[in-house]
């Protein structure tokens, strides 16, 4: 289970399936009994609609200003209408850091190093420099990423 995903309830026998329930990242204990009840999905994301249909649900939930949440909290949950068609495909939710270190190749030492960064007696790390250099010295099983907007470090399988 993965609770960095939103899951889809539908009859899996049907090729295109009504949306019986959308759950945008669920607890842990959800994802768990969603996956072994056997008729859920995880979302990719990958959203296809008609332009008019689709903003007179949005209408009909939309209150005021729309709130600045992701699209599956603000609507999907709510829609009524949905259909799902299940894909057996390679993809690869890139959403949080690990994922990033997960999806890139490893130097010898299993690091992940991106820009102008430099990694020393450094083990399983993911370093990234966005403008100034970076070097990482006698580390291991972090992530680095010096951005324009700030500095982030933390333990590996920590960022969700």
């Amino acid at each position: 289970p993965n609770t960095g995903f939103g899951y889809i309830q539908c009859d899996l026998e049907k090729e295109i399936s009504s949306v019986e329930q959308f759950v945008e990242k669920p607890s842990l204990a959800k994802a768990k009994s969603f996956l072994e009840n056997g008729d859920w999905l995880w979302n990719s994301g990958m959203l296809f609609f008609q332009k008019k249909p689709f903003l007179q649900e949005v209408e009909k939930i939309l209150v005021g200003e729309c709130p600045p949440i992701s699209i599956d909290h603000a609507f999907l949950e709510q829609f009524k209408n949905l259909k799902v068609i299940p894909l057996a495909l390679s993809w690869s939710d890139v959403g949080t850091w690990d994922r990033v270190y997960d999806t890139y190749e490893k130097d010898e030492q299993n690091n992940v190093c991106m820009g102008n960064s430099e990694a020393i007696r450094t083990k399983n790390s993911l370093i990234m420099a966005s403008g100034r250099p970076l070097k990482v010295i006698d580390v291991e099983n972090l992530m680095i990423i010096d951005a324009e907007e700030g500095l982030l470090i933390t333990k590996r399988n920590t960022s969700q």
